[in-house]
């Protein structure tokens, strides 16, 4: 399936709204509110797990306060985590 020029313009658009943001911390926002302005869908989610960084973040639009309670038992059981092992297996850390 290829892309209709006017779908290619609006991803295009929306990589370069993504590569403009420079702050580490507001990246997982602006990832957010660009892909929910490429797409429409009803709930969309960031997740970032960086085991190196001890950075585990889970961001959610709209906004879901109660996943929160979530993480820090994710957090604490990451390493059985079916795509962590992928990644171990591969020799990449995520």
């Amino acid at each position: 399936m290829r892309l209709s020029p006017r779908d290619y313009e609006a991803c295009s658009r929306a990589l370069r709204r993504i590569y403009a943001e420079t702050s580490l911390s507001r990246f997982p926002q602006r990832v957010l509110s660009v892909l929910s302005d490429l797409v429409s869908v009803e709930h969309i989610s960031y997740n970032e797990f960086n085991e190196r960084q001890q950075r585990y973040l889970v961001l959610t639009k709209p906004a879901r306060p109660d996943l929160q309670q979530f993480v820090k038992p994710l957090v604490d059981n990451i390493q059985t985590h079916p795509l962590f092992e992928h990644y171990r297996s591969r020799g990449a850390v995520p």
